[in-house]
């Protein structure tokens, strides 16, 4: 299992200038894939040739590249492109990418990517002629670069599944709900980091607080989608002075956002 990996600085992704091939109306715009709620969503007009494009300002080093709420089918062709301009005819870098499925087939609504590419300008390309809707439509996009502690996460880490639906029981035992997306909580610890390692998690901590979105990859090279969640940190950074140079953190949790 490799090194768990963080992106959680989204600064010049996020202040991207972004243009698509289509948008539904004036509420459903492409630049909506820049926004912390994954809920607010890029509809497309079509499904069998869309396109959406960031420029970033200047040449940017993206080493993880990821995608969460979509409504995109296991046989959509996803294509993550970059150039020196934003000229598409023949690309400098090309990459299909996969959409990850659960053990039932069912598609997962994240797709978490690592290159190690540096342009001004990216693309995402998709195809999906087999959707039942007319329209494709994304919820979060999010690049950079991210950070990969040279020592590990505890193995003994937990993740959770919470369904927040509401039931309501009436006459007859007849119960019914309200759906909500289910979402995950991953508690890890952080053990034994020399000092560079946790002043670079104080760092980070510093950056996001508990009201900044990070990209947690639990499992990057073997399971680089099905282990990582778009989430908030949700416990403070607690550290412990374990010996000369060494410290642990109290167990942190990661909470993964669906809505």
């Amino acid at each position: 299992m490799a090194n768990t990996r963080i992106l959680y600085n989204l600064d010049t992704w996020d202040a991207a200038t972004v243009t698509g091939s289509s948008q539904a109306n004036t509420d459903l715009v492409p630049a909506n894939v820049l926004h912390d709620h994954v809920s607010k969503l890029w509809r497309t007009t079509g499904k069998a040739s869309e396109n959406i494009v960031f420029d970033l300002g200047t040449a940017t080093n993206i080493t993880v590249f990821s995608m969460f709420t979509f409504n995109l089918t296991a046989s959509a062709t996803v294509t993550l492109q970059a150039n020196t301009a934003d000229s598409w005819g023949s690309p400098a870098y090309s990459q299909a990418l996969t959409i990850a499925t659960d053990a039932d087939g069912n598609v997962l609504q994240r797709l978490v990517f690592f290159l190690d590419q540096t342009y001004r300008y990216w693309r995402v390309t998709f195809a999906d002629s087999g959707n039942s809707a007319s329209y494709l439509q994304i919820g979060r996009i999010a690049a950079g670069t991210y950070y990969e502690p040279p020592r590990n996460i505890n193995q003994n880490f937990t993740i959770t599944m919470y369904d927040p639906s509401e039931g309501d029981r009436v006459a007859g035992r007849q119960t019914f709900f309200r759906n909500r997306n289910r979402y995950r909580r991953a508690a890890v610890r952080f053990e034994l980091q020399n000092q560079t390692q946790t002043d670079k998690l104080d760092a980070i901590m510093t950056k996001v607080g508990n009201s900044k979105p990070v990209v947690l990859a639990l499992d990057p090279t073997n399971r680089p989608s099905k282990d990582s969640m778009y989430c908030y940190l949700e416990t403070p950074l607690s550290l412990a002075h374990q010996f000369i140079g060494q410290y642990s953190t109290a167990q942190l949790v990661f909470e993964e956002k669906t809505e």
